[in-house]
């Protein structure tokens, strides 16, 4: 028999391959260059894979679990399985051509995130983990069997290699490049991939070190951070980094056994 968090797993990563798939098949209609339709709205901007994406995404939870509530429209009651889907983490990058895109799907109930997947349209990875279960992908380049993902070894700051994500707003992003600054002459190397979702994965699966950003979005977050964390990986708040830049070291003891919901508006991996 599987188990409630198996099953919340097994069907966000059902959701975010389907929605990854529709969003290469309108990908490919473009030949991978620019996207030129886009347009920009107060949060961001606005395509139509993303718009059919979470069409999508909306249509299978409300087919396949009725019962269930999704970030953004009805509030959840207490113990409903709320739905945290961000259907194109990474737009700016799919607009620019770049492949560094993904469906990010969570489930949570009252506060706690227990299931999350990933999925990469253009590499056709997908990331998936259950609170207690650990993490895993999927990457057909590889294997199609499933294999578990842990974070890496590194553990000095001066062999790290850190990824990091820039705020739309001016004033953060002035307080990002002063950390950044600080930073920089401490570490391996610094990388700015342009989508959390991802970014989170790859701290889980050992490519990165670390993951820094200020003011990410919680559907922009939820289901990364799940899978870092059940990969190993621990979350500490930005302004901790800030204080605390000299001393950061990956930590050996295990994570705590909740995973937010509402997450802090400033969080590192």
């Amino acid at each position: 028999m599987f188990t409630r968090v198996e099953r919340l797993s097994a069907f966000a990563g059902h959701v975010a391959a389907h929605a990854a798939r529709q969003i290469w098949s309108e990908r490919l209609r473009t030949a991978g260059g620019p996207y030129r339709g886009a347009r920009c709205t107060s949060s961001g901007l606005l395509v139509p894979a993303s718009m059919s994406s979470e069409h999508l995404t909306r249509e299978l939870v409300s087919l396949h679990r009725p019962g269930d509530a999704v970030l953004g429209e009805t509030p959840a009651a207490s113990g409903q399985i709320t739905w945290i889907i961000d259907p194109l983490n990474g737009v700016d990058n799919y607009v620019s051509g770049l492949p560094g895109y993904a469906v990010s799907v969570a489930a949570a109930v009252d506060d706690v995130v227990l299931a999350a997947a990933v999925a990469e349209p253009h590499s056709r990875r997908l990331w998936m983990a259950g609170l207690g279960q650990g993490a895993h992908l999927r990457d057909p380049s590889i294997s199609t069997d499933w294999l578990e993902i842990r974070v890496g070894s590194t553990q000095l700051l001066e062999d790290a290699l850190i990824s990091t994500g820039f705020s739309a707003v001016a004033a953060i992003r002035a307080d990002q490049a002063e950390l950044v600054t600080r930073l920089l002459p401490q570490v391996a190397g610094l990388r700015c991939g342009g989508a959390p979702a991802l970014e989170l994965c790859h701290v889980a699966a050992g490519w990165l070190t670390a993951y820094v950003e200020h003011d990410i979005g919680l559907r922009a977050s939820a289901a990364g951070l799940l899978i870092a964390h059940e990969a190993g990986a621990t979350a500490v708040s930005y302004t901790h980094l800030q204080a605390n830049v000299s001393s950061v070291r990956r930590s050996s003891q295990p994570p705590p056994p909740r995973s937010p919901l509402i997450s802090p508006p400033s969080r590192t991996a």
